[in-house]
């Protein structure tokens, strides 16, 4: 079930969303893509009911549950990100 990740909506997809995907016994990956950075995360539940994170930046994300994996340079190939330093957060207020 993929899930574009918006500042906005993180928190909520993160947390909020995903707990109320837990007690679906036949979910087996819950996946993450970030938009502001190339970041596949997937929680995968693993044979003893655990779910475990795998995440990717570069190279591939092997999704088990079906079968196959994804290039995170194809995921992200027509998205422009936006620059590294416009993710900074500043925690001293800019002097005039």
């Amino acid at each position: 079930m993929p899930t574009s990740v918006w500042l906005s909506t993180e928190l909520f997809d993160r947390i909020k969303k995903f707990r109320q995907y837990l007690p679906i016994e036949s979910l087996q990956g819950y996946l993450l893509a970030s938009e502001d950075e190339a970041l596949l995360e997937l929680y995968s539940r693993d044979d003893n009911g655990h779910w475990v994170l795998s995440d990717a930046t570069n190279g591939e994300l092997d999704i088990p549950a079906v079968g196959c994996s994804l290039s995170v340079a194809d995921v992200y190939a027509q998205i422009e990100l936006p620059p590294t330093n416009e993710l900074r957060v500043d925690t001293e207020p800019e002097g005039p």
